[in-house]
């Protein structure tokens, strides 16, 4: 079993647990474990940030810019003045050739 896994049975299923837990699992090569994790912490707390740029990062490592952007978009709207998701957005709508809303 993973480290991830492991640790699941003692913490508590809250947002910051989980983002651990998930970045646990990235850093072990497990994207798919790590994304599961990510997804928990927003289900636990959806304002919780370090998740959606977290999913947005496996995203667009994961060949999909479209997909990142979109996390990347709900983190700025949940937190409109939050400088590292503006330039997140704004360099994947470069990228991808789009305007700013």
């Amino acid at each position: 079993r993973s480290a991830a896994e492991q640790a699941q049975a003692t913490l508590a299923p809250h947002a910051p647990s989980a983002q651990y837990l998930g970045t646990l699992a990235r850093s072990e090569g497990d994207a798919v474990a790590a994304e599961r994790w990510f997804t928990r912490a927003i289900a636990a707390d959806s304002a919780y940030l370090p998740a959606w740029a977290s999913l947005g990062e496996l995203a667009e490592r994961d060949g999909d810019p479209e997909g990142a952007l979109l996390y990347w978009e709900e983190g700025l709207r949940r937190s409109p003045g939050q400088a590292w998701f503006q330039q997140a957005v704004q360099r994947l709508r470069d990228s991808l050739g789009l305007s700013t809303p």
